[in-house]
């Protein structure tokens, strides 16, 4: 395969949440993309390949040949907006423009998946600019055959008398996108390489075989989770739905373990990750719970005993004889002489005096 920079354009509209492919369109577009990048690195190590959304016309990925970091970012992208097509081809041959690899032949790669809504003139006008630059493009349309003529007339535009190796591939909905690519000329080559025959992309998840790369096919399962906890949290909105939610799918599977067992690989992770969260917000607040009724019984404890010490000190302190004891062990003082002796009978008749004063405040006959 000649040195090629590619630039892979997704579609993350709202249409990519249809189910019409299975699991949704959007998961088996990354399942394309990431067989699509498999076959530019493997058929040449020095193929750089980038990622660009077209809702926005964000450049997510510059051009790389480090397979890690596409998929990294592949399987967080947000679905959102409404697709911009033409928005996003000009941005992608401005990114082609800056390639390292000047003797690369640029290309671009754009999956359609939503209705087209284009200005006519402006179609023409991106599809003349192209071919005069020189630049390929493949376009994948799947579940979407109201945009084709459209499509054909832009790549018809493209190719010219030259033939710029330009192809449009349309996939119906229902069938298996990255299986249906195999075996275009998007995978397969103009030499013919590509990903060697009878390879299946719905063999392996994200069309990775796990024995080839062990550490890759890890990581991007634990990229996938993660895009899933934050499209649950986003859909979720607060910690008190996803508790809801949590305590609804746990019951579920309780009460019938066969519907467990029928879910997908899919639908049985995200059962864990709700089942977890709403283990360890239990766990939460049943420590939270225990925390406050012990500090609560703490302070209760220690009013009551200085309660008591207060009372056991007063009374101490209104005692003659222990007033007589204290004064005995000063230095420098005469517990007979007649100002000490004064001075504790004074006490000890204030405190006949308060006594008598709390039984006369005390209702008779128990009124």
């Amino acid at each position: 395969m000649p040195l090629e920079s590619t630039i892979i354009c997704v579609d993350n509209s709202d249409f990519m949440r249809d189910g019409d492919f299975i699991p949704t369109r959007m998961q088996a577009q990354q399942d394309a993309v990431s067989l699509i990048f498999h076959a530019k690195t493997r058929s040449n190590p020095e193929n750089n390949v980038g990622l660009l959304t077209l809702s926005d016309g964000r450049v997510v990925t510059q051009l790389t040949s480090d397979v890690g970091k596409v998929f990294s970012k592949l399987h967080l992208l947000p679905i959102e907006g409404k697709l911009d097509f033409c928005k996003g081809i000009k941005v992608a041959n401005l990114a082609l423009k800056h390639r390292q690899g000047k003797n690369h032949r640029p290309r671009i790669v754009a999956f359609v998946g939503s209705p087209l809504d284009v200005d006519a003139n402006e179609f023409t006008k991106l599809a003349k600019r192209l071919r005069k630059e020189k630049v390929s493009i493949d376009i994948v349309i799947f579940g979407e055959e109201s945009s084709r003529e459209k499509f054909e007339e832009f790549i018809t535009v493209i190719n010219g008398k030259e033939n710029t190796n330009s192809h449009l591939i349309c996939v119906p909905s229902g069938a298996n996108l990255p299986d249906t690519l195999i075996n275009t000329p998007i995978i397969q080559s103009e030499d013919g390489s590509g990903l060697p025959n009878g390879y299946s992309a719905s063999a392996f998840a994200f069309g990775i075989n796990p024995e080839d790369d062990p550490e890759l096919a890890m990581a991007l399962r634990i990229s996938m989770e993660e895009q899933r906890r934050t499209q649950e949290a986003e859909v979720s909105r607060g910690p008190t739905n996803e508790t809801n939610q949590a305590n609804a799918a746990v019951p579920e599977a309780n009460n019938n373990e066969m519907d467990v067992t029928r879910l997908t690989e899919d639908e049985q992770i995200a059962l864990a990750i709700q089942m977890s969260m709403s283990q360890a917000e239990s766990a939460s607040t049943d420590d939270v719970e225990m925390k406050e009724e012990a500090s609560a019984h703490s302070n209760t404890s220690k009013t009551n005993e200085d309660k008591q010490s207060t009372d056991t000190f007063a009374a101490s302190l209104n005692d003659p004889q222990f007033l007589r004891d204290v004064l005995r062990d000063l230095p420098g003082v005469d517990v007979d002489s007649e100002a000490v002796r004064a001075a504790l009978e004074q006490v000890q008749q204030q405190q006949k005096d308060s006594d008598n004063d709390k039984d006369k405040s005390k209702p008779k006959d128990g009124k």
